[in-house]
């Protein structure tokens, strides 16, 4: 372990990420016996309720049909980035077990190189840490089940996972002047491009005019050269109203769901907003959005049944206590304990990076919130975990 684990090994990101995918492959078949034994549906690893709406590849055209966005289910597009890799991939194979590799490879190497740019942040962000400190760090970063599973899964969730890395990283470089402002422009393209396969990291767009980024993006198109300056700003207008334009189907299912999911629900049973019994059930309401963020299972936070064990009148567990409530209550104390490490130990701009980075959050606190939506959090909160538990002269400097 120690020879593996060695300082400058874990301060390369490429070994990180080498060592990410490595260990996830040797673990697969005991994770596959695992989730067998607690989801009776067959292969469930590799399967996710949403891939059927993604395999509509013929509705990438309705992008501006916003008459089709009514019915979202079967017309709809959402991630249109994530849906034409699909395409990509359909197209050349009609092998569903073919198709599902090839789904499950992205899942592995998007989520896997997501969690070591958070390491490698980590790593020299705070770059005197304790080895023993790194190695639990990584070793809590493979072993969170919850992103182990996602690994092998076919969800856009995981472009999500490297979009709120690069936002972060990027965050952080832009207080660091000897970072060229070249960096900037090449990072907005990638981020846009990312949008399009997790739509609501749009919503940080808005609230980056803010943040030191904002300058450096608006200062690398400027350095640029009039050809450049031009090419640049066309292709960003074209990824602007591409994601513009999914951002706004989305956003109908999203207020459709408002009174089965959302706080405008609270109306039904109590219309006077400035009531203490009012103030009092958006408490609760909230509290317990915030809760299934941090822990609950997608079926839970649909349903907000804790003992739900069928999906669409499938018998989906035999074992509802440990699928559900037991996940839960571990995934809830990891990413609680490891918020406290951000904030307890943690240099100020990435504690800075990390709050302004869970802005796509927000909305979801009015709708079927569930840990999927937490997953690129739940990437950093299992790196920080580990710092709790080491003594402070072993921890000495990392808050700078």
């Amino acid at each position: 372990m120690q020879i593996i684990f060695n300082h400058s090994y874990l301060n390369s990101r490429k070994s990180i990420f080498l060592s990410f995918l490595f260990s996830k492959l040797l673990i697969l078949p005991f994770l596959y016996i695992v989730i067998s034994f607690l989801d009776n549906r067959p292969h469930s690893i590799f399967l996710i309720g949403d891939l059927t709406r993604y395999e509509l590849t013929h509705n990438i055209v309705n992008i501006f049909n916003l008459e089709n966005f009514q019915d979202f289910k079967n017309n709809g597009v959402s991630n249109v980035g994530y849906m034409v890799l699909i395409f990509i991939i359909k197209s050349f194979t009609n092998s569903e077990n073919i198709k599902l590799f090839f789904y499950s490879l992205t899942s592995l190497i998007t989520i896997s190189y997501s969690q070591s740019i958070i390491l490698d942040l980590i790593f020299t962000q705070n770059n005197i840490v304790n080895i023993k400190i790194k190695t639990f760090s990584f070793i809590f970063s493979l072993i969170n089940f919850y992103v182990l599973i996602y690994s092998f899964k076919p969800s856009s969730d995981v472009f999500g996972c490297l979009g709120i890395a690069i936002l972060i990283e990027a965050l952080i470089k832009s207080e660091n002047h000897q970072i060229k402002n070249k960096y900037f422009i090449n990072w907005i393209f990638i981020f846009l491009c990312l949008c399009l396969f997790r739509n609501n990291l749009i919503l940080v767009l808005p609230f980056l005019c803010f943040t030191k980024l904002f300058n450096r993006i608006k200062c690398s198109i400027k350095e640029s050269s009039i050809s450049i300056r031009f090419s640049a700003l066309s292709m960003l207008s074209l990824l602007l109203i591409l994601n513009f334009a999914q951002f706004i189907g989305a956003t109908y299912p999203f207020m459709q769901e408002q009174l089965k999911w959302g706080i405008a629900s609270l109306g039904a049973n109590n219309s006077n907003y400035f009531s203490l019994a009012y103030v009092k059930d958006l408490f609760v309401f909230l509290s317990k959005k915030i809760i299934f963020l941090l822990s609950a299972r997608e079926a839970v936070g649909m349903t907000g049944d804790w003992l739900i064990s069928t999906d669409q009148k499938i018998n989906v567990t035999s074992f509802p206590i440990i699928a559900n409530m037991g996940s839960a209550l571990i995934l809830f104390s990891i990413n609680t304990l490891g918020m406290i490490s951000i904030f307890r130990f943690f240099s100020k701009i990435f504690l800075k990076s990390f709050l302004f980075s869970l802005i796509p959050l927000i909305p979801l606190l009015s709708y079927a919130s569930h840990h999927r939506y937490f997953l690129p959090y739940a990437i950093i909160t299992s790196a920080a975990l580990p710092f709790l538990f080491f003594k402070s002269n072993d921890l000495n400097p990392l808050k700078r």
